[in-house]
């Protein structure tokens, strides 16, 4: 297999399994708790890679620097929140999914901001998330006797705010081409840490107090698990892109919903719902229109290969 083809399959899995105990510590301990550690700890893990590869330059023009602080505010900050609220309501598998539908809620954007053409697929793409946020809702209706809107609300409103994020993190990149990659999520850790500071006049975090209650191996998992979410996983998917082509790596990635589905299994020793393979099945029809402009012609090639 392609290198970054591995290096892709890696990333994948490893946010996929941390995304799955970032969803039990969100609902032992709260999801603002969770949010505010991983962020920390991903903060720390820049500041170390930034010294340890001499990437480190002067600070970046003053537009860029605001960009990318306001950038990680808003998507590492608010939009991380609202994913650890969804992860508590409706578990990591679900939440993944309606979350693996940025691509379209960027294309989306795109198209209502910049006026950028969205193609039928796209269109076609969107009502699949509609059916994708239906059947989870509809899980929760059979399950408990009412409709589940919060959770699915929670994953909308999350992945929004981490596409209006990128937005600003691509301006600021544009801004300021001198910036490094590692700069510049160390910029956006940086500003999700000023808003945690911000909201610690409101919110008592207790980091200490909350992170004594568990004995060392579960605060080696949670490490791990914020270690390789926000930092590890993000190292291992810039490496696939750098070096490999858009759209496998793009095919590999959007199959994250799919392995932490069967992490949850193993984890919970239970085997996945109807509806969560209705809901898979939907996002990955949907995920495979969204794409189908940059796999047309390998599908067509192979078709040809068949027919022949």
């Amino acid at each position: 297999m392609d290198r970054s083809l591995i290096l892709a399959l890696m990333s994948t899995g490893v946010f996929a399994f941390s995304s799955v105990i970032f969803a039990i510590f969100a609902k032992k301990v709260s999801a603002i708790w969770m949010n505010a550690f991983k962020a920390t700890v991903a903060l720390v893990a820049f500041s170390v890679a930034v010294l340890i590869t001499g990437d480190w330059k002067d600070l970046p023009a003053a537009k860029s620097l605001v960009a990318f602080v306001l950038s990680g505010f808003i998507g590492l900050n608010l939009g991380d929140y609202f994913l650890m609220k969804a992860f508590q309501r409706i578990g990591s598998s679900r939440t993944l999914i309606i979350f693996s539908f940025q691509p379209l809620m960027m294309a989306l954007f795109a198209y209502l901001v910049f006026g950028q053409s969205l193609f039928i697929s796209g269109f076609i793409a969107i009502l699949m998330m509609m059916a994708c946020v239906f059947t989870v809702s509809l899980e929760g209706y059979k399950k408990d006797g009412h409709w589940e809107i919060k959770g699915p609300l929670f994953a909308f409103i999350g992945v929004s705010l981490d596409c209006v994020g990128l937005l600003l993190t691509r301006y600021a990149f544009d801004a300021d081409d001198s910036v490094s990659v590692l700069e510049g999520n160390l910029f956006r850790c940086f500003g999700a840490g000023l808003g945690f500071l911000f909201m610690a006049r409101f919110v008592r975090f207790q980091f200490k107090r909350r992170l004594q209650r568990f004995n060392w191996r579960t605060r080696a998992l949670l490490f791990g698990a914020s270690f390789g979410g926000t930092f590890l996983a993000l190292w291992l998917y810039l490496s696939a892109i750098s070096e490999g082509h858009l759209a496998k790596i793009t095919a590999i990635v959007g199959s994250g919903p799919l392995f932490t589905a069967v992490f949850e299994a193993l984890l919970y020793r239970r085997f996945p719902s109807k509806y969560l393979w209705a809901a898979l099945a939907l996002f990955l029809t949907g995920f495979f229109l969204l794409h189908w402009n940059d796999w047309a012609p390998t599908v067509e090639k192979l078709f040809f290969q068949l027919s022949f």
